[in-house]
């Protein structure tokens, strides 16, 4: 991840820190995402694979909360210190979050549907790590839980991925239109674990 030297994310590269809380600056003086991504590109700035910045790869680095020593809890979803080195502060974090034009750009029709994760909020499981699983979507924006590493906030193993679907036909029988498994979690989710095993 760009700032950091090692994967675990506990050595900063002092000379990308500094680009970076530059780039922080910029926009909480203002600028978009694409100025400053230009910016960062006029100066020879690059990214970790050698590649130009862009809105939206600047803006994935900004929205990521281990730049601020940060993760988000799995059962609450609330952002907590790691006590790793970080790049920017907490509360300048915070405030990125809050910018008005931060979701600017993205036009109604390319915005995804809402999709409900009834297994969210440490519900599921990775059967490898045995880290809560998360929603999201996968690049064909299909909605799925996976398996977060610590590039994304999280600390998981990051190899299990399973189609948000898959689990919720095959594991929550539907009473009264609200899934029976949303209420209960087995102590040991053994139906679950190789549903997910099954897709390694």
């Amino acid at each position: 991840m760009y700032g950091f030297d090692n994967q675990a994310l506990t050595r900063v590269r002092v000379q990308e820190r500094q680009v970076v809380r530059e780039a922080v600056s910029r926009r909480k003086a203002g600028q978009s995402r694409a100025q400053v991504a230009a910016w960062m590109n006029a100066e020879g700035h690059r990214g970790t694979m050698g590649g130009e910045w862009n809105s939206m790869t600047l803006g994935r680095l900004l929205d990521n909360p281990a730049i601020a020593g940060l993760e988000r809890d799995p059962d609450t979803g609330e952002l907590v210190e790691t006590g790793r080195e970080a790049l920017i502060t907490p509360e300048e974090f915070r405030e990125l979050q809050q910018l008005p034009d931060r979701r600017r750009g993205v036009a109604d029709a390319d915005r995804e549907p809402e999709y409900e994760y009834l297994l969210g909020r440490g519900l599921s499981e990775c059967g490898l790590c045995h880290q809560p699983l998360a929603g999201s979507r996968t690049s064909a924006k299909t909605p799925s839980y996976r398996c977060l590493t610590s590039f994304e906030g999280r600390r998981g193993c990051g190899k299990v991925r399973i189609t948000a679907s898959t689990i919720h036909d095959n594991l929550c029988p539907v009473f009264d239109n609200k899934p029976a498994c949303v209420h209960h979690r087995p102590r040991e989710p053994l139906e679950t674990e190789a549903v997910v095993d099954a897709t390694v």
